[in-house]
């Protein structure tokens, strides 16, 4: 009898232990964020060094704001999101390019883009502010005005189309932010 007290005494313990650790982990956090608050400190949402890597794990790379985050979409290569705006990477091969009889690996950066273009009415790609080809255009889907910030990439094995969007309402504000994110895309 002596031996189940004792069990249950350790056994209380440990539960009163965890307990006291999530308990003092939430104070922390909450903690944090408060001095957070209170300090006033914000993003620069134009400064790199603010920015997180995201990897799509095909061969591209790019910088983008530490709320975004990676979503599975059947359409796309990757697909990201955050309340502000969403991210597509679609990954073109040069194999699929060969077999629609539309390009192959010796298809330039330039062709592509006239090849995107003739599939896409009223768009032309210019360069943007980093030099970068890109095109801004604003569509209707499901009743909502959006914002589109398009660039393409040629890689080794295959072109990308990234599109930026966001609501139209907010193209002030995420327009030079899909820019500086754009410039950060590196492509194997």
């Amino acid at each position: 009898m002596n031996k189940n007290k004792h069990i249950i005494v350790i056994v209380g313990l440990i539960i009163l232990g965890i307990l006291i650790f999530f308990l003092t982990s939430e104070i922390t956090v909450d903690v944090a964020v408060s001095e957070t608050e209170e300090t006033g400190e914000t993003r620069d949402p134009m400064d790199e060094s603010s920015l997180v890597l995201f990897n799509t794990g095909k061969g591209l790379t790019l910088k983008m704001s530490p709320d975004v985050e990676e979503h599975k979409n059947g359409d796309h290569s990757v697909y990201y999101f955050s309340e502000e705006c969403m991210v597509s990477v679609k990954m073109v091969g040069f194999e699929e390019l060969e077999e629609e009889g539309t390009g192959n690996a010796d298809t330039t950066l330039e062709e592509y883009i006239k090849i995107v273009e003739s599939n896409n009415d009223d768009i032309t790609f210019t360069e943007d502010d980093y030099g970068n080809p890109s095109v801004i255009y604003s569509a209707e889907k499901d009743k909502e005005r959006f914002t589109y910030y398009s660039t393409v990439r040629k890689g080794s094995e295959a072109f990308w189309l990234i599109n930026f969007s966001c609501m139209e309402e907010d193209q002030d504000k995420m327009l030079p932010q899909f820019e500086l994110w754009g410039s950060t895309i590196t492509v194997k």
